[in-house]
């Protein structure tokens, strides 16, 4: 009977424990949470407090404070700033495609920009009276090959995972069994090879 009562008491002590553990990772995760916006807001505070000090004692000088501030702000810097907000720019007007005909319009301009017609062969085929034409051979063999490069870029992946065997459900599961044949795959070569043979027990 003493010993039931120990256990039991070692167990109402265990679970005690655990839950007075979870509060405790629970409050120092809150913590670290709430110290991390504490000092994000104390940074911003004092970048704004130094800004009208700025403003303050331009003002008192008799200067214009956006001026001076102007003032402080070396060419390199403001080259370089203009560049990344020039940057910010195209990557939102990149970013701004919503749908399949918005891609497909902007993948046009890109091919555009790349498209120089040659005018003399132009001419030359305007002026030609005859039906039957033909596109210069080495045009052809530079189009083919470029759409074979594009197409290599683009389905390399696609070939490489239809080529390999499926035995995953989904991208989770494939990453796991990958873990698992590059630590198990020496050991169970044999086993996996006769249930491939049929002669597994």
């Amino acid at each position: 009977m003493e010993r039931s009562e120990k256990f039991k008491e070692l167990q109402r002590l265990r679970s005690q424990a655990s839950v007075q553990n979870r509060r405790q990772v629970n409050d120092e995760i809150a913590k670290s949470r709430s110290d991390r916006k504490k000092t994000m807001l104390n940074e911003k505070k004092r970048q704004l407090l130094e800004m009208k000090l700025e403003r303050l004692e331009a003002q008192s000088q008799g200067q214009d404070p956006d001026r001076k501030r102007v003032w402080d702000v070396t060419i390199k810097d403001y080259e370089q700033s203009k560049e990344i907000e020039e940057t910010k720019e195209r990557r939102r007007a990149a970013t701004k495609i919503a749908d399949y005909g918005d891609l497909a319009h902007v993948m046009y301009n890109e091919n555009m920009k790349q498209f120089e017609p040659d005018m003399a062969v132009y001419n030359d085929i305007k002026d030609d009276t005859s039906v039957i034409r033909q596109a210069p051979k080495d045009k052809v063999k530079a189009l083919a090959e470029s759409l074979r490069e594009k197409d290599h870029k683009t389905g390399s992946k696609r070939q490489s995972k239809s080529s390999e065997e499926v035995d995953y459900i989904n991208e989770r599961n494939r990453k796991f069994n990958e873990k698992l044949s590059r630590f198990y795959d020496e050991h169970t070569a044999e086993a996996k090879s006769a249930l491939e043979r049929g002669s597994a027990l």
